[in-house]
């Protein structure tokens, strides 16, 4: 199972994919939606854990360019992790095609049993 970590922040990025990784995930990460994108497209992750607010393309577009595009025939389940609000921002994030949210700042328990979430909903 694949997992791709998108945020513009290398330190945030960097601690879930090694949190990723010691799940047993391989793991890809991108630094914007724009760059997501194309590596969604050149090698179709499972999970796309995605952050809202980035350069170029923030995570609601990006999800929703993932959500309708049709070449993308198996779609990733995408979660967002963010410091939004989601009792604010729920009904976009839901729009946008989100499975769930994580808040901003978040614990490595959060990000380890989101994971095994998404591997459960994907083995279904």
């Amino acid at each position: 199972m694949t997992v791709l970590v998108v945020d513009d922040d290398a330190d945030i990025r960097e601690l879930i994919v090694m949190v990723a990784k010691k799940e047993g995930y391989a793991t890809t990460s991108a630094t914007n939606g724009a760059e997501a994108l194309q590596k969604i497209r050149m090698d179709l992750p499972d999970i796309v854990l995605l952050d809202v607010m980035m350069p170029v393309l923030d995570g609601y577009h990006t999800a929703q360019a993932i959500t309708r595009d049709e070449t993308i025939t198996k779609k990733p389940l995408i979660y967002f992790i963010t410091s939004r609000d989601p009792h604010k921002e729920g009904k976009i994030m839901e729009f946008s095609g989100a499975s769930g949210v994580i808040s901003k700042p978040f614990n490595i328990n959060q990000i380890k049993n989101l994971l095994h979430e998404a591997a459960g909903k994907l083995h279904c």
